[in-house]
């Protein structure tokens, strides 16, 4: 406050200084060469930024300048923060702008009026430093006087209750009564900087905000209670000195030095920096942690499985939730190597600002302290309350022992139960919100198990003292009884009648406590105390000895007496009667409990599912636990029996022994269930784990696709069939053990016999249609290798062509060459004769190999008509059967991995298409071999087509040779006579071509062939189907069935003059292809097989005649043995 008064002074003390600098200069300056450029601004800062800025200048002429310069203009007065409008005029001396009388005059009114209010500010703000100090002060005494006003309630609270019967009521459990009402949330909120306390006083945290406020100084100029216009210098120094004596010296550091304050006690939580530390998202959630528990599950988000980036986008995700904290980070940018520092600088910030005063973790703290205070006094108070119960109990009579037991049971003990209650509640909330945290300091003693051990100590120790009472009240029963017994005879009856009155009262009196003491034992079940069965049993026993001591007074003595009243009678039949029907339907209802148990056992069914029969074994192992429990129940039953009169014991004993002749059924079925579970659920487990081998295995060759040979990478598929067939070498063992472990079951007598014999019929048909589908791998392997060997080696063929017509259309075109050089060309061409001969072998070879190479690429293509393909495995299912090697019809290959097919029967269905192999020949194989065999061909004739240049080239060189020789000489005789034979043949081939041209055999024959080939297949499917339908036993359709056969017949015999025609068409073929010999083959077979098929159908309507003959049997046993002996040799043809 103190700058801001000096910036004001030094302010209206430039102003006066200028005004004077201004009158001195217009009065005592004789020249203008004397007057300099003058410039003053002055700023006042509103807030952080100046508010208003004024300037004014006085022109006057440089140093050294004159007044008669006709360019020199001086400027005029210019007030920027003013209204520009001052009277001002030209100066007498200097020629430059002076003020007016009146203006100066008004000037110094305002100088002086500036001096009074800087001298008033001065006051105002000593008198709020004033008031700022007193208010800190006063904010100080109210949180001391508010610690000392809590820590003396503490001191009372710990004093309050000295006695048994002091209750639990009053200030110390406000608190957890107010918890108790708020669900959990505490009698003490927090918000604006204040917490009410325990006593209800608003007590005042005075938080410190200014790091806020360092770190947003770029807002509002840094504000503060002392000055606003503080500068960032002078904010940080106060940044710091709020930090109570800390290290920081920057709003970054005192902005690091918050965080680490607020996540110490998070374990793996290190705040070190502002760029790895932050990166695992740890210190974000503890942050929301201490100030937001209830938003944060710290035991789930520290979890090691947590992954960096979840952590991340939970702390941001709930700080935009809870806090209105935007998200200015993505867990993606945090979470890196080296995270950028500015960014999470910036987003902890802006967390710090939006988070309220007073961390809710704290608050849990102060929660967790009286929490620990008032469980320290209730265990106190507990073992106060078993030492004062014991030490009453050695003084006073029985009565009076057993009425302060029950006094203390019904008025001291419920408050301490309902404190116990709200004490575990604060513990388990205590826990869920601090348990992975160092914060959470509440010692193992008392902890709400231990408060619940301390209840149970409790009540055994009153238990033992209440038994104890009681066993001495029915001693001293007892003894007056047997007194009245022995003087039963020899006293007066009213005497005797009054002495048993008062015997059976106070037996009655006994009733209550006893009650209660069977409460107490149904708290010790509940609670699972181990010797809750053998403080039923002394609590039974003194519940019987009471009710025989009953039983003996009203049915001895007062039978003795005689004096048996009307009343008492009554009572005691009634009594009687309600004991015989709770004893008998007691045992009656335990006995329904066991058959019904029983037929839930004996009916229980097996299911296949693993995770069904483990919830029925999970589930048995409680009805397991019931049932063993049950045995407390029968013990009951066992123990009643001396309630029971003379006349019912008998048929009570028949009862219990039907009970426990049941119930010792019951445990042995249900032991035997457990086992039987047990290894149902291990055999189970193993099958399962053999199947989905089995099932990876099955799915990997079911779903492989054959269809395009570049995409199989046939060398690893080699290696995997041969690791299949090792693989499955190895775990045959493994799966026969699991297999011989549920034959084992059925043998031993196991129930679950039709979930074993569905489990073992599956291993045993997924184990064969693997061994199958490994048939099926081997089988497309060789396929796919036979198809890539063909391809690698026709492809190398066809280049070998190319390269040698290349090589003759190059090298051999010369005309003009010497007699050496055409011999070396002929050479060459016979080397090039020899290896085509060689290639001519390799092309045979190709041949061969293609008529046995499966078209794999139409398993991938759809097929236009139906086609046969075979089966390469047996495969069933429940609507269709294939046996290997059929030759089943292929409908519809649209599915890659299913096929419609229809089998030998005429049944279809959907098959796994790898069972099925497309027979040869590859029409694509075998257009590519033709075309090779084409360009070999062409590669002939051009070889033979060089060879005829070459020499004939050498005979025009060596003519021309001849010409130059002497035309006598007989070299040159000869060589005329040679020459005119050679053009006698010259004109002899010339004559032959001239000819008309030969008919083209190989197209007649391809066309007649093909037109052929249709006739006899279309003949093929119509004579199979009439073999596949039944042949009917009426004359008539005998006669028909014969008429349509002589037809098809007749037509077939058409056909004998076109086969034949064919076949000698084949034998004038000079050079047949292979495809024109695969057609000659197949034609020559389909037409033997037509006629085969054709006879055995006719002998087949010839013997169904035969058979249709013997309708009626002769009555001669001559003519009836002849026609058994005709029978017989029907039978034997038809074998």
């Amino acid at each position: 406050m103190y700058a801001l008064l000096l910036e004001y002074l030094l302010y209206w003390a430039h102003n006066v200084l200028c005004f004077f600098t201004i009158g001195i200069s217009c009065s005592s300056s004789p020249s203008p060469s004397q007057h300099t450029q003058q410039t003053v601004e002055i700023a006042l800062f509103g807030g952080d930024t100046p508010s208003a800025e004024t300037t004014y200048y006085h022109g006057l002429t440089a140093a050294g300048g004159s007044s008669n310069d006709p360019t020199y203009e001086a400027p005029p007065i210019s007030w920027r923060s003013g209204d520009g409008g001052h009277s001002s005029h030209p100066c007498d001396h200097c020629d430059s702008y002076v003020w007016h009388a009146t203006s100066c005059l008004a000037t110094t009114s305002l100088i002086l009026f500036g001096l009074a209010t800087t001298l008033t500010m001065l006051k105002v703000v000593r008198n709020y430093s004033k008031k700022s100090e007193r208010k800190s002060e006063s904010s100080r005494a109210a949180a001391q006087q508010s610690g000392g006003q809590h820590s003396s309630i503490s001191q009372q609270h710990s004093s309050s209750q000295q006695a048994i019967g002091g209750g639990a009521g009053g200030q110390n459990s406000s608190y957890y009564e107010e918890y108790s009402r708020n669900g959990g949330a505490g009698a003490g909120g927090y918000g604006n900087g204040h917490v009410v306390g325990s006593n209800g006083q608003m007590i005042h945290h005075a938080d410190n905000r200014h790091l806020s406020n360092a770190l947003h100084q770029t807002h509002h100029g840094g504000f503060s209670e002392s000055s606003s216009y503080e500068t960032r210098e002078h904010f940080e120094r106060k940044v710091s000195e709020a930090l109570h004596g800390s290290d920081a010296t920057s709003a970054r550091d005192a902005l690091l030095q918050w965080a680490r304050k607020v996540t110490a006690g998070y374990p793996r939580v290190n705040v070190n920096n502002f760029s790895s530390s932050w990166r695992d998202g740890l210190a974000f959630n503890a942050i929301l942690h201490r100030y937001r528990p209830n938003a944060v599950d710290w035991n789930k988000i520290s979890d090691e499985s947590v992954s960096n980036r979840e952590r991340l986008d939970n702390a941001f995700a709930t700080a935009e939730r809870e806090f209105g904290v935007s998200r200015l980070l993505d867990a993606e940018d945090v979470d890196t190597n080296n995270p950028d520092e500015k960014s999470i600088i910036t987003y902890v910030s802006s967390l710090y600002n939006a988070l309220p005063h007073l961390p809710e973790l704290n608050r849990l703290q102060k929660v967790q302290e009286e929490y620990i205070e008032e469980a320290y006094e209730w265990r106190e108070w507990v073992i106060r309350a078993i030492q004062l119960v014991d030490d009453r109990l050695l003084q006073g009579t029985a009565s009076e022992l057993i009425y302060e037991l029950q006094r203390f049971k019904d008025d001291d003990l419920p408050p301490r139960e309902e404190q116990k209650r709200r004490l575990v509640l604060v513990y388990e909330h205590l826990e869920k919100m601090m348990r992975s945290t160092e914060l959470f300091a509440i010692p193992y003693e008392l902890s709400a198990p231990e408060l619940h051990k301390g209840n149970s100590n409790d009540i055994i120790s009153r238990l033992e003292r209440g038994i104890g009472i009681v066993n001495e009240k029915l001693d001293l029963i007892l003894k007056r009884i047997e007194d009245v017994e022995a003087r039963v005879d020899t006293s007066p009856p009213a005497a005797v009648e009054r002495t048993v009155t008062e015997i059976v009262d106070d037996l009655n009196a006994l009733e209550a406590p006893i009650a209660g003491f069977f409460e107490d034992v149904e708290e010790l079940k509940t609670m699972q105390h181990p010797e809750a069965n053998d403080f039923y049993r002394r609590v039974y026993g003194l519940h019987q000895r009471r009710t025989a001591y009953l039983d003996r007074l009203t049915n001895q003595i007062l039978v003795r007496l005689g004096v048996r009243t009307d009343t008492l009678h009554k009572e005691n039949q009634q009594r009687l009667e309600n004991m015989r029907q709770t004893s008998f339907s007691r045992v009656e209802e335990c006995i329904e409990w066991v058959r019904v148990r029983m037929e839930k056992l004996t009916t229980m069914e097996f299911l296949e599912d693993l995770e069904t029969l483990e919830h029925v074994f999970e589930q048995h192992k409680l009805d397991n636990r019931d049932i063993q429990d049950f045995r407390q129940n029968v013990d009951e039953c066992i123990a009643r029996q001396a309630e029971v009169s003379a006349e019912d014991t008998y048929e009570y004993c028949e009862l219990l022994r039907v009970l426990e002749s049941e119930y010792q059924q019951l445990r042995d079925l249900s032991a035997g269930r457990m086992l039987d579970l047990d290894s149902l659920i291990a055999f189970v487990r193993a099958a399962q784990l053999e199947l989905i081998w089995v099932s990876e295995r099955e799915r990997i060759e079911v779903t492989r696709n054959w269809s395009d040979i570049k995409q199989l990478d046939l060398p690893m598929l080699t290696n995997y069939y041969k690791q299949l067939l090792h693989e499955m070498e190895l775990r045959e063992k493994q799966y026969n053990d699991v297999h011989n472990q549920g034959a084992a079951l059925l043998n031993q007598g196991h129930p679950a016999v039709r979930v074993i014999e569905i489990y073992l019929k599956t291993m045993q048909t997924q184990w064969d249609w693997l061994l199958a589908l490994s048939k099926c791998l081997e089988e497309h392997l060789r396929d796919a290798l036979n198809l890539k060997s063909f391809m690698e080696e026709a492809a190398d063929a066809e280049a070998w062509i190319e390269e040698q017509s290349a090589r003759l259309e190059n090298n051999y075109n010369r005309t003009d060459f010497s007699l050496e050089e055409g011999e070396r060309f002929l050479r060459e061409l016979d080397e090039i004769k020899e290896i085509l001969n060689k290639y001519h072998q390799v092309l045979m070879a190709l041949t061969e190999r293609c008529a046995s190479i499966s078209p794999l690429w139409q398993r991938g293509e759809r097929i236009p008509h139906p086609m046969n393909v075979t089966a390469l495995c047996d495969y069933a299912d429940q609507n269709i059967t294939i046996k290997a090697g059929d030759d089943v019809v292929l409908l519809d290959n649209s599915d890659l991995i299913k096929w419609t097919v229809r089998d030998l029967s005429g049944v279809e269905g959907q098959v796994p298409s790898v069972v099925f192999r497309i027979p040869p020949p590859d029409a694509r194989l075998t257009a590519f071999l033709n075309r090779l065999l084409q360009q070999f061909e062409k590669l002939k004739k051009l070889w033979e087509k060089k060879h005829r240049m070459v020499r004939f080239n050498m005979v025009l060189n060596t003519m021309r040779t001849i010409h130059e020789l002497d035309p006598n000489d007989p070299l040159a005789l000869r060589l005329r006579e040679e020459l005119r034979k050679t053009n006698e043949h010259f004109w002899n081939l010339l004559n032959a071509s001239q000819k008309p041209p030969e008919p083209d055999w190989a197209s007649q024959y391809d066309q007649k062939m093909s037109e052929l080939l249709r006739k006899l297949e279309e003949a093929w499917r119509r004579l199979n189907d009439a073999v596949g339908k039944p042949v009917s036993n009426t004359p008539e359709d005998l006669e028909r069935v014969i008429h349509e056969h002589k037809r098809f017949e007749d037509a077939l015999q058409a056909l004998d003059g076109d086969v034949a025609n064919v076949k000698e068409l084949f034998r004038q073929l000079p050079n047949p292809t292979p495809t024109q010999r695969v057609n000659h083959d197949r034609l020559n077979g389909l037409w033997d097989d037509l006629w085969d098929l054709s006879r055995m159908y006719v002998e087949r309507i010839k013997h169904e005649i035969t058979l249709n003959s013997f309708d009626d049997l002769p009555a001669a046993l001559d003519k009836l043995r002849g026609h058994h002996s005709q029978l017989l040799e029907i039978n034997m043809v038809l074998k």
